[in-house]
Order: C-alpha cells, then sequence, then structure tokens
C-alpha cells in the first residue's frame, strides 16, 4: 500500500505545482511557500532534537541534501519541460540506487537487480535516443528529472545508514533542504522568477500550497 501511494503522489505532484506555478505567473515566493512550510512546521522539532540530529552527522547531511535536491529538481523539471519525459527519466531511480548501494554498501548485483539495470538502461535509450543519437537529456528540464533520479537513489543508499533515527530526525533537515535548493533553482534561467504581488496571493493559490507542501 505504501509503494502504491508514493507512486501515486509523485505521478500527481505537478498538478498543484504547475496550477499554482500558471496562477501566480511564475512567481518563487508562492510556490516556495510550498516547500517552507513543511520546514517551518518541522523546526520546533529540530531545535528540540538539535543535539542529536547534528549528532547524526554526515549520513543524515547527505541524506537531507540528497532527499532536497532530488525533489525540487523534479518539481522544477515537471514546471519546465515535458511532464512524462521528466518523470519517466526520474523513474531510472532504481537503476542509479543499485549501483550506488554496490559502491556504497557493498550490496551484491544479483540476476533481479541485473534485469532491473538493463530494463531502466533501455527504458532511457527509448526515451532520449532520437534517430540512433546517444541518449541524452534535451534540455534542462530532462536534465533535471534525470538528476532527480540520481539525487534520490543517493539517498535511498544512505537512508539505511540512519537507521537509528526516526522518521521526524530526518524529515526535518530534508524539508529544509528541499525548501533551500528549491529557491536556488531561480538562478538558472527560464525558471521561478522573484516577482512580488501580493495580489497574486488567491484563495485558489492557498490551496495548491497546501497540496505542494
Amino acid at each position: 500500500i505504501a509503494i502504491v501511494a508514493s507512486t501515486f503522489v509523485w505521478w500527481t505532484w505537478w498538478i498543484p505545482l504547475r496550477k499554482l506555478d500558471g496562477l501566480v505567473n511564475g512567481s518563487v515566493w508562492f510556490t516556495g511557500m510550498g516547500f517552507l512550510l513543511p520546514a517551518l512546521i518541522f523546526l520546533p522539532y529540530m531545535v528540540r532534537h538539535a543535539r542529536r540530529i547534528i549528532s547524526a552527522g554526515w549520513p543524515l547531511l547527505i541524506c537531507a541534501i540528497a532527499f532536497g535536491i532530488s525533489s525540487s529538481f523534479y518539481a522544477e523539471g515537471a514546471m519546465r519541460g515535458n511532464v512524462s519525459r521528466v518523470i519517466l527519466l526520474f523513474y531510472l531511480t532504481p537503476v542509479w540506487s543499485t549501483l550506488l548501494a554496490r559502491l556504497i554498501l557493498g550490496e551484491a548485483i544479483t540476476r533481479r537487480r541485473m534485469f532491473t539495470i538493463v530494463l531502466g538502461l533501455t527504458g532511457m535509450w527509448v526515451i532520449l535516443g532520437k534517430g540512433g543519437s546517444f541518449p541524452v537529456p534535451q534540455d534542462v528540464a530532462e536534465w533535471l528529472g534525470l538528476l532527480a533520479g540520481i539525487g534520490w537513489a543517493v539517498a535511498m543508499v544512505y537512508t539505511q545508514l540512519t537507521k537509528h533515527l526516526s522518521m521526524f530526525d530526518i524529515a526535518g533537515p530534508v524539508f529544509v533542504c528541499m525548501a533551500l535548493s528549491f529557491l536556488s533553482l531561480t538562478l538558472i534561467p527560464g525558471g521561478r522568477t522573484w516577482t512580488n504581488e501580493t495580489s497574486l496571493l488567491l484563495p485558489q493559490a492557498i490551496l495548491w500550497i497546501v497540496a505542494i507542501a
């Protein structure tokens, strides 16, 4: 059930993102609220348990940064480009997670995992290999989708090294990194802008902000 629910969320998250982005004319002040809201909610918990969170060290930091980058890249890619292609590139995650688990955790690559790698790379070739050309992303949105999948794979591997922490210990830093990463994507031309017009904050926009969060 958890896997089905997670898949459903990732397949539909682009809907509130695009709806809100259209309502507020691409203003990062408002789409950014959808990322900042969870971070602010978890802030009191992080302050209260700061010593335990900080003592988790590099594994938690890498996990949080990777999750944050992955989620924000996926969101930005879905708003910039072809949603179906961005999602499909993101779902190459099993390929990268298998390779990283071998490299970092020393896990064996079984026949089933090898089949997953071959299937994933074949899918990548089908998606990106136009006219027999080498399969590489064609625009910023596709690169963001691909990098989001790699980032998610890194996060999943390092999650194995933070099993002693609670879900809340991990979630707080993840939401902070997600918000910072999403806001930093305004540095890439052609994305969200820093337009600040309170008149854009319509009731519909507030609903989509909550949906994103």
